[in-house]
């Protein structure tokens, strides 16, 4: 707990629509201000122009240089006015920019906290162009290690954070407001089952690694297939229905779902996944069946409150064994929520970042 008031200027990367933004950040700002923490925020994109994004999938040059400038004004102005106690930041601060544009800002006396729940180092050193990974490759290694403190949410960030900052790191698992899904969890009244996936556009291309195993379950079940949030790039042989996204709407929808999927493949933007989608799953009192990343390896219990599937023939061994039995679904629906009510509620993680905010030097 606080005992006086710190004040913070959170740099997030988007509004409150951006998924990373809304769930590393914001949600948590009603249990800062009740411990007296008084955040600031500044986000670098705003909701019209993720909007934009999502709807017509097109950056704009301009509005992103702007956001470019503003950010860099805002910056210096805390800086030389000396108006916060500690800089919060998501990611980075100037995405695509060389370290040494940012670097002046991680060498005031102000403490930095940075945030990442996603491996955006890849998005570098990973990039085709041997110029864009000469220049940005070991960026957010830099970033990493002129930090205060760096906090992230799956281990495959904290392996790599490890190397920069060991000494200054700490895992924020993906977290939810349980009372919000306790409230409203799996009200599907239909003969039905519902076979459910919740995500943002650009991760619909993995429900593709798995196609053919929803045809087959299609087939020969009973079921319903809803999509929540999912982009235009979708299997075209399965019947889904599509569900537009809204933070207002999110744990209603959720609510018909019987069964929640995540299937992932190999590439790096899945296997440094956290197990966010999984949460909401567990919060929203379903079982689900799950690809064989780390993090899903670590929060499923294989048959308790969900399966890993291996392969294909795995997918509808799983998905068709719960579909055909309601009681199982009921019981590991259950086991899910009492675990991600003990470790992945906001009342529980919020107290992370409290403590990070507070302590850091």
């Amino acid at each position: 707990m606080s005992t006086k008031n710190v004040k913070v200027l959170l740099l997030t990367k988007y509004g409150n629509l951006g998924a990373s933004s809304r769930v590393r950040s914001y949600q948590y700002l009603k249990y800062l201000e009740r411990n007296k923490i008084n955040v600031t925020i500044s986000e670098l994109f705003s909701n019209e122009y993720l909007e934009i994004l999502y709807t017509t999938d097109r950056k704009s040059k301009a509005i992103i240089l702007f956001a470019y400038i503003r950010r860099f004004f805002i910056l210096l102005n805390a800086i030389v006015c000396k108006k916060y106690d500690v800089f919060w930041i998501e990611k980075e601060l100037f995405p695509w920019a060389p370290f040494f544009i940012e670097a002046i800002f991680y060498k005031t006396k102000t403490p930095v906290f940075v945030d990442y729940d996603d491996p955006i180092f890849h998005f570098y050193d990973n990039h085709k162009n041997i110029l864009a990974r000469s220049i940005l490759g070991g960026k957010i290694s830099k970033i990493i290690s002129k930090a205060s403190h760096v906090s992230v949410s799956s281990h495959y960030m904290y392996d790599y954070a490890k190397k920069s900052a060991p000494q200054k790191l700490s895992i924020i698992p993906p977290a939810v407001n349980i009372g919000e899904f306790e409230n409203n969890n799996n009200n599907n009244n239909n003969n039905i089952c519902v076979i459910g996936w919740i995500g943002s556009p650009s991760a619909t291309i993995y429900l593709k690694t798995i196609e053919e195993a929803l045809v087959e379950v299609n087939l020969n079940n009973e079921v319903k297939f809803v999509l929540i949030g999912a982009g235009r790039d979708t299997p075209k042989s399965i019947p889904f229905d599509k569900v537009v996204w809204t933070e207002e709407t999110e744990v209603e929808s959720m609510a018909q779902f019987d069964i929640g999927i995540m299937p992932l493949s190999n590439d790096f933007s899945s296997l440094a996944r956290d197990h966010y989608k999984l949460v909401k799953y567990m919060a929203s009192s379903i079982p689900y069946v799950t690809s064989p990343v780390r993090e899903s390896l670590l929060v499923t219990e294989n048959g308790v409150n969900g399966f890993i599937a291996n392969n294909l023939e795995e997918w509808v061994s799983y998905l068709s064994m719960l579909v055909k039995d309601h009681q199982q679904r009921k019981i590991m629906g259950k086991k899910g929520f009492l675990i991600a009510k003990k470790n992945y509620s906001t009342e529980i993680v919020h107290k992370q970042i409290v403590e990070a905010l507070t302590n850091i030097k």
